[in-house]
């Protein structure tokens, strides 16, 4: 699972979407809980080591700001936008991204919250405040931590 499908760095989409949905239904019984679970795991090891330059940046905030171009390592399309909200809470929007594709936006709260946690803040959350698959013109999370 860990391994390559292709010998290429870039997967196409429709492939990575099937691939991703197979193993969810398969192993995960198409549980969203299990999808948030998998990227707290997924978010501990990509940050802290291919992109650990997301914990240098200087807290929560600067590392949520990160993914804004961090985000395009992952895939060719669709936005990401931070918004500070206030020192210890921000809002992170997913626009023009796949609007069918519920498990992934559970998977990337599970990283959101991992990213806060490895940065230092404690007490967070992040929660849902729009959700593209319920009809939501974006995917929009809100992130609230105490440092």
């Amino acid at each position: 699972i860990s391994g390559r499908i292709l010998p290429v760095l870039w997967y196409p989409y429709d492939l990575y979407r099937k691939s991703f949905d197979a193993v969810f239904e398969v192993v995960a019984s198409s549980d969203m809980t299990v999808a948030h679970k998998w990227g707290l795991i997924y978010g501990e090891a990509i940050v802290s080591s291919t992109y650990d330059g997301i914990l240098k940046t200087g807290g929560p905030m600067a590392a949520l700001k990160s993914y804004e171009s961090y985000f395009q390592h992952f895939y060719d399309f669709g936005r990401i936008k931070v918004e500070k909200v206030a020192d210890n809470e921000a809002l992170v929007i997913f626009k023009d991204f796949d609007p069918d594709f519920e498990p992934i936006y559970h998977l990337i709260q599970g990283w959101l919250e991992q990213t806060i946690n490895l940065c230092g803040g404690e007490n967070f959350k992040v929660d849902f405040e729009a959700k593209v698959w319920e009809n939501d013109p974006e995917t929009r999370y809100r992130a609230i931590w105490k440092e």
